[in-house]
């Protein structure tokens, strides 16, 4: 008898469209701002593991230690003049731009904001730690951006 397929009762997944990766203003209240243009996102979520082994073990041994969020990266199409994107300051209720978020090296809050019903939310402090952009011939300009985090993702 064949297994039957295991599938959550909320059902088979949730579509990419509708997500937003989001930059705090650090503001009080903040005010997150999208990223615009985003066309690839991953957020790992690891634990650090030590080695343990001793002289007389036969196998090497590892224990956990502390979460960590690796790195956060993200794709998508470039627009140099976007305020999401660029290296200005921006003021009042607007987020910083990326760029500008890496040269000045400046802790900041970041939503990933899922498209699900539940309206879910993961938020974390992080730093922009990578920005690259890229193109060739008959391709628009891409970006990548790479986040690590400072302190543990909350799933609201």
């Amino acid at each position: 008898m064949p297994t039957p397929a295991i599938t959550s009762p909320l059902g088979h997944g949730v579509n990419f469209t509708g997500f937003a990766l989001a930059v705090g203003n650090g503001g009080s209240p903040e005010v997150f701002t999208a990223i615009a243009n985003i066309e690839d996102f991953t957020l790992p979520t690891v634990t650090v593991m030590v080695e343990t082994t001793n002289s007389s073990d036969q196998w090497v041994s590892r224990q956990p230690t502390i979460g960590d969020m690796g790195k956060i990266t993200l794709k998508g199409f470039w627009q140099m003049t976007d305020t999401s994107h660029y290296n200005g300051a921006n003021i009042g209720t607007v987020a910083h731009g990326l760029r500008y978020l890496l040269i000045q090296r400046l802790l900041t809050n970041f939503q990933a904001q899922y498209p699900n019903a539940a309206a879910s939310v993961d938020e974390w402090p992080g730093y922009v730690t990578g920005f690259s952009i890229t193109s060739k011939v008959k391709d628009v300009f891409h970006f990548n951006l790479e986040v690590t985090n400072s302190g543990a993702p909350v799933l609201c």
